[in-house]
């Protein structure tokens, strides 16, 4: 029987205090602060092993255990003014104690876990596994804190078959593994199963009262469950010198852990609930080998790939649109819903269309006789007629397009209108004529390793792909609207934004944010979604080793010194700062100036004793 238990204790206290005499104080007025933070948390396992060698050839194990972890937290902040002393900072000499900055926080949560393991294998040659264990979490209701998570897995070593001896000077192992489980997820706040009120730092007309959090509890919130099926298969050949795995899986995720927007007459903004089922489905492969091997040089490399897909398999409540995503049951997570972006119109006359709104029509100006568009004074050119697609004229009634009620004219986007469920065109920019944009998860993923060793030095580096998939840069859309002097906007978009009738480019008018006609403020435009794909030479480290023999009879064991880089160098057809973003499972790939990876650089030594 083993067991541990745990303790660690964390205290922190943070005095401020801001002299009268400094340069901007509020009328000869000082102020201080006093923040302290408590933090407590505790930790234990206990298990009892049973392992048992039945006739040689048989092996059984099994376990059994329970652990916990309890934390809790209590921190209090007291701040005042008008301190009767600049040298003495203690808070009560400050005469006026500011009301809105004293309040006291604090927090507790606890895990419990009992689990068990049993074990039995014939030979190493078959093997199976059974696992179960209950857990309780204090982040959900009382009714919901427990959870059973069983699994079982089976491997059958086949290189041990006697079917299999001729294969043995290539095949140095092989193995198929299959395996069946469930996981569980708590991860939320801590009290998100509770309506949360706070006093203390809400006040009117200089009198404290109690206010709920901004959050509704939710005394239903039960564990998130995620059921993963596994099959896979590892084999090695020539002694290890080519190691290949590879793995399918399906996971179903059910109760999916999500915040849900509230109407703002309820007086909250969300709630956690248990949102949706997910189903992934993927493709795992990994090849490792070495190619070279001798005496003074080695040379091993490992290249994987993989994929995922998912879909979303059902909602505990209608399809629906969350800001630019689209959850919809039968649908992929992270799918981009917005609006599709068909040009800039060159003149006013451009928003020209037939009566049913499917056909866009060509303007035909008045022109001088070396052939230029004649401006009249009012900035417009002179009409003379539209021509159909097929170069004959249009003699028929002009419709136009309206975006939030005003009709666009040259430098406006043109917008595609959906049709609706009877497949018809109603000329009108809505949120009607919203549509599948793209998706944010990639089509899959990639890495490269490498390390090579010639005698006592040793380089390793490792590149990394994602491929596929889309990226919202809102901070882009932020960037290419003319707001005022201090508004800065990307050159793009000064250089090719639409300046004058005729012009012909991609970007809309530079005055768009004077126009009511949302060129830029549309919730998302696949302007602005941009292919996700990178390269990333993720990490270099080149090593030196003393040989042990020029240590003699020091202390010294061995040592090793390095340089290091991470995060080097990155390609990819991005304009943003970095294309790799993380984001919730439904709505992942949202850019708003997410600040990019470091690049680190550094070194180091490695001393055994």
């Amino acid at each position: 029987m083993d067991a541990d238990i745990s303790a660690d204790y964390t205290s922190n206290r943070n005095l401020t205090f801001s002299s009268k005499y400094l340069e901007g104080s509020d009328n000869g007025k000082n102020t201080g602060a006093d923040k302290s933070q408590q933090t407590w948390k505790y930790a234990g396992e206990a298990y009892l092993n049973f392992n048992k060698t039945i006739a040689k050839d048989h092996s059984l194990s099994a376990m059994v255990g329970s652990s916990f972890e309890v934390s809790n937290q209590l921190a209090y902040n007291i701040a005042g003014s008008f301190f009767l002393s600049e040298d003495i900072h203690y808070m009560n000499l400050a005469t006026v104690k500011d009301v809105k900055n004293i309040n006291t926080t604090g927090w507790d949560e606890a895990m419990v876990g009992v689990f068990g393991r049993v074990v039995y294998s014939w030979k190493s040659r078959y093997t199976v596994t059974g696992n179960l264990r209950f857990d309780g979490s204090s982040r959900f209701g009382k009714n919901n804190r427990w959870g059973s998570f069983p699994s079982v897995s089976a491997a059958w070593r086949v290189s041990d078959e006697p079917f299999m001896r001729w294969a043995n000077n290539i095949l140095t192992d092989a193995k198929i593994r299959a395996s069946y489980g469930i996981t569980g997820n708590d991860k939320i706040g801590r009290y998100e199963s509770q309506t949360v009120y706070t006093a203390g730092s809400q006040y009117y007309n200089s009198v404290g009262g109690i206010v709920p959090a901004s959050k509704y509890g939710n005394p239903d919130l039960k564990w998130e469950q995620t059921k993963q099926t596994n099959i896979g298969v590892d084999l090695s050949f020539l002694n290890g010198r080519i190691m290949f795995v590879a793995d399918y899986y399906i996971k179903k995720t059910s109760d999916l852990l999500s915040d849900y927007n509230l109407p703002s007459t309820t007086g909250y903004d969300k709630m956690r609930v248990n949102l949706a089922s997910i189903e992934n489905k993927g493709v795992e492969l990994s090849l490792t080998a070495t190619p070279v091997r001798t005496r003074d040089f080695n040379w091993s490399t490992t290249v994987n790939w993989w994929k995922n897909d998912n879909k979303i398999l059902d909602l505990a409540r209608e399809d629906y649109i969350n800001s630019a995503w689209l959850i919809a049951a039968g649908k992929p997570a992270g799918l981009f819903y917005g609006y599709k972006n068909l040009g800039v119109y060159e003149y006013d006359a451009s928003n020209a269309w037939t009566q049913d709104y499917k056909t866009r029509l060509t303007p035909v100006f008045k022109r001088d006789n070396e052939g230029n568009v004649v401006i009249g004074l009012n900035g417009q050119p002179t009409l003379e007629k539209y021509l159909n697609p097929d170069g004959t004229e249009y003699t028929g009634k002009i419709a136009q397009m309206k975006v939030n009620g005003v009709v666009a004219g040259g430098g406006d986007v043109i917008w595609y209108n959906k049709p609706n469920e009877n497949g018809e065109l109603d000329g009108v920019i809505n949120s009607n004529d919203q549509t599948e944009l793209g998706k944010a998860n990639p089509d899959w993923f990639g890495s490269w390793g490498n390390t090579l060793t010639y005698k006592d030095f040793s380089l390793s580096f490792n590149f990394y792909v994602s491929w596929g998939g889309q990226v919202w840069n809102d901070l882009k859309r932020y960037y290419c609207s003319w707001g005022g002097n201090t508004h800065k906007q990307t050159p793009e978009y000064i250089m090719q934004g639409w300046k004058y009738p005729g012009e012909i480019t991609s970007w809309y008018a530079l005055n768009s944010k004077q126009r009511k006609t949302n060129n830029h403020s549309m919730s998302l435009s696949d302007q602005f979604l941009e292919d996700a794909t990178f390269i990333r030479l993720q990490s270099v480290r080149l090593s030196y080793s003393v040989d042990p023999k020029f240590l003699g009879k020091t202390p010294l064991r061995s040592v090793q010194a390095y340089i290091y880089g991470n995060n080097l160098l990155t390609w990819t057809n991005y304009t943003g700062y970095d294309p790799e973003l993380s984001g919730g499972v439904l709505t992942p790939g949202k850019d708003s100036s997410k600040y990019p990876r470091k690049r680190e650089f550094g070194f180091g030594f490695n001393i055994g004793f």
